[in-house]
């Protein structure tokens, strides 16, 4: 099992290795309490793609940030290729890779 320490030294490998990068931590919502401080733990340690959506939410991985800048771009009259061919703009300009730490409420 890794250590917190491993995962913080993998994090520091990562920025040492990639400067250019910004970490990321990725909580999930539904385990951050209102009001009150919630201890958590890191789970994982990597580096992703990362894309701010013009929701105000952030989308991981190419697959997911595909779909989202899908729904995006989608407005009725544009054809599927036409789409592809925006979403792989945006994707190429925007998305950036990023060091992601995932946490997990402990």
């Amino acid at each position: 099992m890794t250590t917190q320490k491993e995962y913080i030294e993998q994090v520091l490998d990562f920025k040492n290795k990639n400067p250019e990068m910004e970490i990321k931590l990725c909580v999930n919502s539904d385990e951050i309490s209102d009001g009150n401080w919630t201890s958590h733990v890191i789970w994982k340690v990597e580096i992703c793609k990362w894309y701010n959506g013009q929701d105000g939410r952030f989308y991981l991985g190419e697959e997911e940030i595909f779909e989202r800048l899908e729904e995006e771009f989608y407005d009725g009259k544009a054809t599927e290729e036409e789409i592809r061919k925006l979403v792989r703009g945006k994707y190429d300009k925007e998305a950036k890779s990023v060091i992601c730490i995932f946490t997990e409420a402990s």
